[in-house]
């Protein structure tokens, strides 16, 4: 159910049905139009409701799931949209205030009852298309980028994480071998996720510092 038939497509009127919305506590809201609203290439909901009275757009996860032969799923932090037929992931939303929002480029919201529609980009998505730069940054390019507060909620990037993770370098050793067996290097792998024969599944790997042999 959305407020304005301006986002859906092949909009049908039916005001002269007086269909009605009924709410728990009793009270009802016209319906004026019905439709079609595209969200994607990949995904359409069919039978949208229009009614002008509501201040926000409410989406039926089992209508959105029947339509489109889609999978729905949710955790603490993210939502999950997977096309069943074309086993693969075509939305990823993330929780703020308790709300999912999408994280992609043509995720749109409707941001007051004259129906006007924006696109949200998240400070998120932002980070991935510049190149994964520090916080600082996009605090710099807030207002270039148009950055709500809903793209400014702190995040953790899990490519950072693991890519610009440092070290201390190892210091340099001045001690040399003068024979074989004098020093060893060893080293342990594992576990594997396929076991041996035996049953085994670390490796040990042996080194001689003097000859290189492994």
């Amino acid at each position: 159910m959305t407020v304005s038939a301006k986002i859906l497509i092949n909009v049908v009127d039916i005001s002269n049905l007086c269909l009605t919305v009924g709410h728990p506590n009793g009270t009802q809201a016209l319906i004026t139009n019905i439709g079609d609203l595209k969200i994607n290439n990949d995904i359409t909901l069919y039978d949208g409701l229009v009614v002008p009275e509501y201040t926000v757009s409410l989406l039926s996860v089992h209508k959105l799931s029947r339509d489109n032969k889609l999978f729905v799923g949710f955790d603490e932090s993210n939502c999950y949209i997977k096309d069943l037929k074309a086993n693969r992931t075509v939305r990823i939303g993330r929780q703020f205030n308790g709300l999912y929002l999408f994280d992609v480029d043509n995720a749109c919201k409707i941001v007051s009852n004259n129906s006007i529609v924006t696109c949200f980009v998240s400070k998120i998505l932002w980070h991935q298309r510049l190149g994964h730069p520090a916080d600082q940054v996009l605090d710099v390019l807030k207002t270039s980028l148009n950055l709500d507060s809903h793209s400014t909620s702190d995040h953790l990037c899990d490519t950072c994480n693991k890519a610009k993770q440092t070290r201390e370098p190892f210091r340099l050793s001045d001690h040399k071998s003068s024979k074989i067996g004098e020093l060893v290097h060893l080293d342990v792998w594992g576990p594997y996720k396929v076991t041996s024969r035996d049953g085994f599944r670390y490796f040990l790997t042996i080194v001689d510092d003097f000859s290189r042999a492994i």
